[in-house]
C-alpha cells in the first residue's frame, strides 16, 4: 500500500531480532529491503547507510566471493546515492573499488564509463587535473578496446573542460580528435556540435576566417539534418570579416 515509514519500522524490528538471535540472514535481508524502499523513495542518505552496511556484512561472510554480480550492483547504486546527495569523495572511493572488480573479471570494456562518471565528481571537488587525466585515461582504454562512442563520450567533456579554463589550444586538440571519432561512428549530429565548438573558440580568440569556416561546416550538417540552422546563418551573418 506504499506506506514507506510502517515498513520500515517492521524492517528495522526485524533487523533487530536478528542482530539479537544472532541470525545473518535475516539481517541481510532486512539491510537490503531497507536500503531498497529507501532508494525507491529517493531517500538516498538512508539508502547509502543500508546498502554499506549490507554490503559490509556480506563479504564479512564471504558470501559474494564467487559471484561478484551482487557486489557490483551494490557499489553502482552506492555510487549513484552518494553522488545524489553530494558526497563526491564517498563516490570515487566506491567507483575505485568498482574499476577495481572490473580489472579482476578482466572486464576492462566497463571501466571507461565509471571513469568518465568519476570526472564530474572530481571537477566539483574543484580538482581539475585529476578530471583531465582520467578523461585521458578513459580516453586511452577506450581506444585501445576499439570503443569508439566510449572515447569521443571521454573527448566531448575534456574539451569542455579546457574551454571553460581557455586553454584554447588543448581544447581544440581535442576536439579535433573528436571530429575524427564522430566521422568513424557516423555521428553527424556529434560532427554539428563538435564544429559549434570549434567555431566558438577561434570567435573568442579573434580568428574570424577560421571561426567562419568552422560555423560554415556546421550549417552544412544543420542543412543535413534539418536543425539549428537558423542559429549557425546568425552566427555567420554577424561574423566579423
Amino acid at each position: 500500500v506504499r506506506l514507506i515509514d510502517p515498513a520500515l519500522q517492521i524492517q528495522q524490528q526485524l533487523l533487530a531480532h536478528g542482530r539479537r538471535v544472532n541470525e545473518p540472514e535475516l539481517v541481510a535481508t532486512s539491510l537490503e529491503t531497507m536500503a531498497r524502499l529507501n532508494w525507491n523513495w529517493f531517500r538516498y542518505p538512508a539508502a547509502a547507510q543500508f546498502y554499506e552496511e549490507w554490503l559490509a556484512l556480506l563479504r564479512s561472510r564471504g558470501s559474494i566471493d564467487n559471484d561478484r554480480t551482487k557486489e557490483i550492483a551494490i557499489l553502482k547504486l552506492l555510487a549513484v546515492a552518494y553522488g545524489e546527495i553530494g558526497k563526491w569523495q564517498q563516490a570515487i572511493l566506491v567507483q575505485n573499488q568498482l574499476i577495481e572488480l572490473y580489472q579482476r573479471q578482466s572486464k576492462r570494456n566497463l571501466i571507461p564509463k565509471v571513469q568518465i562518471a568519476m570526472v564530474g565528481h572530481y571537477q566539483r571537488l574543484n580538482e581539475l587535473n585529476t578530471a583531465g587525466q582520467l578523461y585521458q585515461s578513459a580516453y586511452r582504454l577506450a581506444i585501445s578496446l576499439q570503443q569508439f562512442t566510449d572515447a569521443a563520450d571521454a573527448l566531448k567533456p575534456l574539451g569542455n573542460l579546457y574551454r571553460s579554463n581557455q586553454q584554447w589550444n588543448d581544447a581544440l586538440i581535442i576536439y579535433e580528435v573528436l571530429l575524427e571519432l564522430e566521422q568513424q561512428i557516423y555521428d553527424t549530429y556529434g560532427q554539428m556540435e563538435t564544429y559549434d565548438q570549434i567555431g566558438q573558440i577561434y570567435e573568442a580568440k579573434k580568428a574570424y576566417g577560421q571561426a567562419r569556416l568552422a560555423f560554415d561546416r556546421g550549417l552544412r550538417i544543420a542543412q543535413q539534418l534539418n536543425v539549428k540552422q537558423d542559429y549557425f546563418q546568425e552566427k555567420l551573418e554577424w561574423m566579423p570579416q
